[in-house]
């Protein structure tokens, strides 16, 4: 697999919806965008290509995410 660097274009590929909160992993899983920055720890900042649905009350959509690269793929 091409390494993720910045710049990159990615779908989100969740592979333990657990990690992370209720609705969290089904709102982003299948998402497409790019990567925009990375941290220290090596989480990617995705934004995305539009945004996609709240998981909670009074949540705006989110339009960026931090995400591990595990959980990323290279999209086309």
């Amino acid at each position: 697999m091409k390494s993720i660097t910045i710049g990159s274009r990615v779908r989100v590929k969740i592979q333990d919806f657990d990690r992370y909160a209720l609705g969290c992993a089904e709102s982003l899983d299948g998402a497409t965008g790019t990567v925009e920055r990375e941290k220290n720890d090596g989480e990617l900042l995705i934004a995305f290509d539009s945004p996609r649905p709240t998981w909670w009350t009074n949540q705006s959509p989110t339009v960026a995410f931090w995400l591990p690269p595990e959980d990323l793929e290279g999209a086309p």
